[in-house]
C-alpha cells in the first residue's frame, strides 16, 4: 500500500512539474477562458474517441475470452481494459496493467494460464500492428519528416527496434512452449536462490499447472487463423480512433492546414518515439514528444495549449476513468468477501 501511495504522489508530481514547464503560470490561469472558446463539438468527438478505444479494447478481450469458451461479458471485458488503463499510467514502462488484468480475471473465475495466453496473443498482435502502422505511415510522410523532424529519427528507430525485438521474444515464446518453460523454469530457481521463493517445488508444481492451462488457451487461438485477422482489424480502427485524438483538438482550437493522415502520422510516430520511455504514463516525454513533432501545425502561442488538451484527453481523463472503474470493482470484491 506505501509503495502505491509513494507511485501516485510520484505520478502527480511529474504531472505538475512538466504542465508547469508547459504552460506557466499565465497559461494555466488562462486554460478556463481557452475551455471557452475553443469548438467544443470537436473537443467532445476526440473525448469519444477516447471512450471508443476503451470499447475496442474491451471487444478484443471478450473475442478472445469467448473463443477459449471462459466465461465473460463485453461489460466485464471493458472492465479489464480499464484496469490494465489504469496500471499502466501509474507504473514505470506501463508494466502493471496486464498482471493487474490477470489477477481481477482470475476472480471472475478465468484461470491463470487462460488469462496470460489471451493478453499474450492480444499484445502481439497490437504490437504488430501498431509498428507496421507507424513503419507505413513513416514511409509516405518521410519527406516531411526528413524536411521538419530530422531529429527524431535516432529516436524514432530506437522506438521501432526495442517493439521489434520485444515482439519477436514473445512470438517466440507463444510458439514455443519448452523455451517457455525452461526460461520460467530458470527465473523460479534464481528467485529461489535470493530466498523471495522459498518452497521451490511448490511454486513450479503450481507453475505447471498454469502452464498447462495457459498452453490449452495459446492451442485454440493456434486453431482459430479467423480470429487473429479479426483482432487485427480491431486493433488497427483501435490505434486509428487513438491518434485521431489530436486531430479534432487541432480542429477544435480553429485549426485546418493539415489533413486527418498527416495529424495521424506524426502521431503514430510520436507514439512509437516515447513508447520505451520509463516514465508512468510516459509523462514528460508525451508532452516534450509532441511539442517537437507538432510544433509545425500548432501556432506557438497554441501549442501548450494543444499539449494539455491532448494529455487531458489521452492521460488525465484515462487515468480518471479508469481509477474510479478500479476502486469500484475493489470495492465490490471486498464486499463481497466480507458478504461471504
Amino acid at each position: 500500500m506505501k509503495r502505491q501511495i509513494l507511485n501516485y504522489i510520484f505520478v502527480v508530481v511529474l504531472i505538475v512539474i512538466t504542465m508547469s514547464l508547459i504552460l506557466g503560470e499565465n497559461r494555466i490561469a488562462e486554460i478556463p477562458l481557452l475551455l471557452l472558446r475553443i469548438n467544443k463539438t470537436y473537443l467532445l468527438i476526440g473525448m469519444l474517441c477516447m471512450a471508443l478505444y476503451w470499447i475496442i479494447d474491451g471487444s478484443i478481450i471478450y473475442y478472445l475470452t469467448k473463443m477459449i469458451n471462459s466465461k465473460s461479458s463485453l461489460l466485464k471485458s471493458i472492465k479489464f481494459t480499464m484496469i490494465g488503463q489504469y496500471y499502466n499510467n501509474i507504473t514505470p514502462f506501463s508494466s502493471g496493467g496486464q498482471p493487474a488484468q490477470i489477477y481481477v480475471m482470475a476472480n471472475e473465475s478465468i484461470p491463470i494460464g487462460i488469462s496470460t495466453s489471451i493478453l499474450l496473443v492480444k499484445f502481439i498482435i497490437f504490437q504488430i500492428v501498431v509498428t507496421l502502422f507507424s513503419v507505413f505511415m513513416f514511409i509516405i510522410k518521410f519527406g516531411f519528416i526528413y524536411r521538419n523532424l530530422k531529429m527524431i529519427l535516432p529516436f524514432f528507430a530506437i522506438g521501432i527496434i526495442i517493439r521489434l525485438s520485444g515482439t519477436i521474444v514473445l512470438i517466440t515464446l507463444f510458439f514455443n512452449q519448452n523455451i517457455t518453460k525452461k526460461l520460467i523454469n530458470i527465473i523460479l530457481c534464481l528467485l529461489h536462490r535470493v530466498k523471495i521463493i522459498k518452497n521451490l517445488e511448490k511454486v513450479v508444481l503450481t507453475f505447471e499447472k498454469h502452464l498447462d492451462e495457459y498452453m490449452v488457451g495459446i492451442d485454440k487461438i493456434k486453431e482459430n487463423g479467423k480470429i487473429s485477422l479479426k483482432i487485427s482489424f480491431l486493433t488497427l480502427i483501435q490505434i486509428t480512433v487513438y491518434f485521431s485524438i489530436t486531430y479534432f483538438i487541432y480542429l477544435s482550437m480553429g485549426f485546418n492546414k493539415a489533413s486527418l493522415l498527416d495529424i495521424i502520422s506524426i502521431q503514430s510516430l510520436l507514439d512509437v518515439t516515447v513508447s520505451y520511455m520509463p516514465t508512468p504514463g510516459r509523462v514528460g516525454a508525451s508532452e516534450g514528444g509532441f511539442y517537437l513533432f507538432f510544433k509545425g501545425f500548432f501556432s506557438a502561442g497554441m501549442l501548450p495549449y494543444a499539449i494539455f488538451l491532448w494529455r487531458m484527453i489521452t492521460y488525465y481523463l484515462n487515468l480518471v476513468i479508469s481509477g474510479l472503474v478500479t476502486l469500484v470493482d475493489y470495492l465490490n470484491r471486498k464486499r463481497t468477501k466480507f458478504s461471504t
